[in-house]
């Protein structure tokens, strides 16, 4: 006498990743703060989980740099029984490196991330539209559990944007002098020259090339 009870297991998951930005919308220089929340909403607990998490700026505009970005420490609070992952530390414009993985995500567990981004304000063609952002994503490691199939893929990823007209900027006033000691032809002997390059717009150039050429006549 037996009797047997067949469980299904489900294979399909959940995971969500969302980001709020503050301020919400563009102010100029200053720093952007984001907190990214991921999820997982499914009724399961997942063995391995991978999460990332970048900032950048699309900065080239009229040929000037429209902006420079650096990024601050991120923190991060688990709840639902998952663990931060450690040794998060900003470079680039990687808050969160895309090999970063959790292991044994149990369901209904987050991780809330936050960390702040510093812009600095450049300038560049004010007829060109730029923007800075904030990307999250989550997903689970295919390698591991190929039988797990995430259900609502839309909410994988979430990408913040703020964009911005940046200042045109003002005209680039470049000078150079040259001088030479003895200031004139004094026969066999050394001659030494000092040459002078200076930048009178009253901001940083972010690009000059600079030449000088000696030739002695034949």
């Amino acid at each position: 006498n037996t009797s047997t009870i067949n469980t299904q297991i489900p294979n399909t998951v959940d995971l969500q990743a969302t980001i709020v930005g503050s301020p919400a919308t563009y102010v100029g220089s200053g720093d952007y703060t984001f907190t990214i929340v991921y999820k997982n909403n499914s009724p399961i607990s997942i063995p391995i989980v991978s999460i990332q998490g970048t900032s950048g700026i699309n900065n080239f505009a009229g040929g000037a740099i429209s902006g420079t970005i650096s990024l601050g420490p991120i923190s991060c609070v688990a709840s639902g029984g998952v663990v931060c992952p450690t040794g998060l530390v900003a470079t680039g414009g990687y808050t969160i490196p895309s090999t970063t993985t959790v292991t044994n995500w149990p369901a209904g567990a987050t991780l809330t991330m936050t960390y702040t981004m510093t812009y600095t304000a450049g300038c560049g063609s004010s007829s060109v539209a730029r923007y800075f952002y904030s990307y999250a994503s989550i997903r689970i490691d295919s390698l591991v559990s190929p039988n797990l199939v995430d259900s609502n893929q839309t909410n994988n990823t979430r990408f913040l944007t703020y964009n911005f007209y940046p200042t045109n900027c003002p005209p680039v006033e470049m000078s150079v002098s040259k001088t030479g000691t003895p200031s004139t032809y004094n026969g066999d002997g050394t001659y030494q020259y000092t040459v002078v390059y200076t930048n009178n717009s009253g901001f940083t150039v972010p690009l000059v090339s600079i030449k000088d050429t000696f030739s002695v006549p034949t």
